[in-house]
């Protein structure tokens, strides 16, 4: 259970990481251009 349950956390962590890298990357893109 402890493990399923840290490997959910992990996974939420990551999207939500990738989730402001991908936003950070579009702002920056729409100054760009």
């Amino acid at each position: 259970m402890l493990e399923t349950a840290g490997t959910i956390d992990l996974d939420v962590e990551i999207k939500f990481h990738m989730g402001d890298e991908y936003y950070s990357i579009d702002v920056h893109k729409k100054h760009i251009y």
